[in-house]
């Protein structure tokens, strides 16, 4: 077995749950559109304050070889 290192930025939504009130009345294309601004937004700001590297996360995941 061997290791695999995913590192990236992840963002995660609850449309049915704490972030209802973003998303009520939308269908799933039009979450979806809006999760992707937000998270371009989101992205932007990390880089303008230079804290994408605190936010970046890191999975390590056993591959068989």
């Amino acid at each position: 077995m061997s290791k695999v290192y995913r590192v990236g930025l992840m963002f995660e939504f609850e449309p049915e749950g704490e972030h209802e009130d973003l998303f009520e009345g939308k269908d799933e294309e039009q979450m979806i559109r809006s999760m992707k601004a937000m998270v371009s937004e989101d992205i932007v700001r990390l880089v303008k304050y230079n804290e994408e590297y605190e936010s970046l996360q890191v999975e390590v995941v056993e591959v068989d070889d």
